[in-house]
């Protein structure tokens, strides 16, 4: 199994562009794909189409006092899994 992690402080370098494009790219190809949302904006849950409603979302899994699991958080989508973020991270 790899780890391939894009991460940087600042904002508008195009982390989400090339996470959401390489995972997408990488699923297409025939690998499993997790894409973790940990931006409180969600683009990545949205290009994805992660559900946030009635959903476990990363909130849940670290921070939520009912903590679940965080294989429950997994969402499968047309461009690969995802574990969507949720404008509760802002907190």
């Amino acid at each position: 199994m790899k780890i391939i992690v894009i991460a940087n402080q600042k904002g508008g370098i195009g982390k989400t562009t090339t996470a959401t494009a390489l995972a997408s790219i990488l699923s297409s190809n025939g690998y499993k794909t997790l894409l973790i949302d940990a931006d409180a904006q969600g683009n990545s849950t949205d290009t994805y189409m992660g559900k946030i409603e009635n959903e476990a979302t990363l909130y849940d899994v670290i921070l939520d006092d009912d903590r679940v699991q965080i294989h429950e958080a997994i969402q499968p989508t047309c461009n690969g899994d995802i574990i969507a973020s949720d404008p509760l991270l802002r907190k």
